[in-house]
């Protein structure tokens, strides 16, 4: 006997993975589109896009210490590229919990052991 799962359709997770790989295509003119975008509104321009494997289609982890409402608007600024380059509106975006670690290693110390 299987137990029921919340999971997404099939249909679902693939029309998901189908605008992953639209924007991984295009995802270097996506990311200029952003930075010039945000020079033009003068916030900080280094913000990272990434493309994650499950549950979101992009992540966007940007500098520390930004304040929410210049985050609030970078974050609009990634999404309104994305619409323009992918051709795709209604993005929406959630924050996420962020933790920054500065650690120092010796040599020859791995995390992974």
């Amino acid at each position: 006997m299987t137990t029921p799962q919340h999971r997404r359709s099939a249909s679902v997770d693939d029309k998901v993975e189908t605008k992953r790989k639209i924007i991984r295509h295009r995802l270097d003119e996506i990311v200029a589109g952003v930075e010039i975008a945000l020079r033009a509104e003068k916030l900080p321009s280094s913000i990272q896009i990434t493309v994650p494997t499950r549950y979101s289609l992009v992540t966007i982890p940007g500098p520390s210490g930004v304040p929410p409402d210049e985050w609030s608007r970078m974050s609009a600024i990634v999404r309104g590229t994305l619409a323009q380059k992918c051709g795709v509106k209604g993005y929406r975006g959630r924050p996420l919990a962020r933790a920054v670690a500065n650690a120092t290693t010796k040599a020859g110390y791995s995390a992974d052991t």
